[in-house]
């Protein structure tokens, strides 16, 4: 690896724990009932984008890759599912936290 993929790869990298980590600063501090509905939303995500053909995607999906920031990593599913999936671990989890 060259020394320019390498920190474009470590940017990218540093991009999507910043969303992670804005995501948990920002919907994690918010009531019970706005979390389930994220949690909801993630999971439609999941559901109805395929990573791997993210070509003409249903307006709700649309919606909502912009509202979670998302647009920017559908052009590499697997960054996608990396950060879909934690996005719905933090969230899960949260939510765990609070109901008991």
């Amino acid at each position: 690896m060259d020394k320019h993929n390498s920190l474009t790869s470590e940017a990218q990298e540093q991009s999507s724990t910043n969303l992670v980590e804005n995501f948990k600063s920002e919907y994690l501090t918010k009531s019970t009932e706005e979390i389930n509905k994220a949690l909801t939303k993630l999971n439609y995500l999941c559901l109805h984008l395929d990573p791997y053909n993210p070509d003409g995607l249903e307006p709700e999906v649309q919606i909502l890759v912009e509202e979670f920031m998302l647009a920017s990593y559908l052009s590499n599913p697997f960054d996608y599912t990396k950060i879909i999936l934690q996005l719905l671990h933090s969230t899960e989890e949260e939510l765990k936290q609070r109901l008991h």
